[in-house]
């Protein structure tokens, strides 16, 4: 495996004549709903105490289809190709369904790690560009909810948002179930996830497949939180496809920085050498200051 150094950040493949596909993840869906459109994609039960409510099976053809109208509803919301938005919460359908619809819709979706707290949302939000954040009330025992409604100001409809900490966010989402008395409370709330699916009506199908269509597959689709922090010194500023995986408590050979780790041994083998060495190859962009984060960092995937 290398890396170009053409000013595009990706992985060639390994010799025995085969390339890579040219193809963006919202047509790779596209073309599994076609190829296999009754089989099962999407199987999600995590929480049987709320009996049928989270009790999902969705095909692939399932899958597309709600993926393509929260696309829509991304869009409606006024949101331009290489915009950026973030999801704060556990694994829930909507994280799904964001996640392909944003590769769809041509935004960049920045992740951010659930257990975070209020200083370190705020930066990862400022520093990582986001213009809207899909989010759930409450995770674990912190409230979210109050989180967002401090960093922000309340705009004149449900969702929409200011704020002088943050100049670029200017709507807020939840997913998951919303609090009981949200409904009871007078005046501004965040908009509903089933909200801005509603809006995307005011799109047309055939508006996102121009959208989609325009996606290349050479553009980033998806920014850790840390990199999307870490910005102004690290490679990963540059068009390439960012997946999670969490490094805590040892040199991470992708950037450089230290993570800390609750449990077990740290990881030896996570990242080759090939790629520290690609990452700080001259010509690239080295960390000039190498300190603690307790924050997750990302390696490089091959394009699909």
């Amino acid at each position: 495996m290398g890396m170009t150094n053409d000013g595009l950040s990706y992985w060639q493949a390994e010799s025995e004549g085969i390339d890579l596909l040219e193809t963006t993840i919202g047509d790779l869906l596209d073309r599994r709903a076609e190829e296999l459109p009754t089989q099962e994609a999407v199987v999600y039960s995590r929480y049987p105490e709320f009996g049928d409510a989270l009790n999902i099976r969705w095909t692939y053809q399932q899958y597309r289809d709600r993926a393509n109208q929260v696309a829509r509803g991304l869009m409606a919301l006024g949101l331009h190709k290489g915009d950026h938005i973030a999801v704060w919460a556990v694994n829930l359908p909507e994280w799904l369904l964001l996640e392909m619809a944003a590769a769809k819709a041509g935004l960049v979706l920045v992740t951010v790690n659930p257990v975070l707290r209020a200083a370190e949302v705020e930066y990862i939000l400022k520093q990582g560009d986001v213009q809207a954040l899909f989010f759930m009330a409450k995770i674990r025992d912190h409230d979210c909810l109050a989180t967002v409604r401090a960093l922000t100001n309340p705009g004149s409809q449900h969702g929409a948002v200011s704020s002088e900490r943050l100049p670029l966010l200017r709507y807020v989402c939840l997913l998951g179930a919303p609090p009981a008395d949200l409904g009871e409370q007078d005046g501004w709330r965040p908009a509903l996830f089933q909200e801005m699916v509603a809006g995307g009506t005011a799109e047309s199908s055939e508006a996102r497949r121009e959208r989609q269509a325009s996606v290349s597959s050479c553009g980033h689709q998806q920014h850790d939180a840390h990199h999307a922090a870490r910005r102004p010194r690290c490679r990963a500023r540059r068009p390439l496809l960012l997946t999670h995986a969490i490094l805590p408590h040892c040199r991470c050979r992708w950037c450089g920085c230290r993570h800390r780790r609750k449990n077990g041994p740290p990881p030896t083998d996570r990242f080759r050498p090939a790629e520290n060495a690609a990452h700080h190859a001259p010509g690239g962009l080295p960390h000039e200051l190498r300190r603690p984060h307790d924050v997750a960092c990302s390696a490089p995937a091959s394009r699909v």
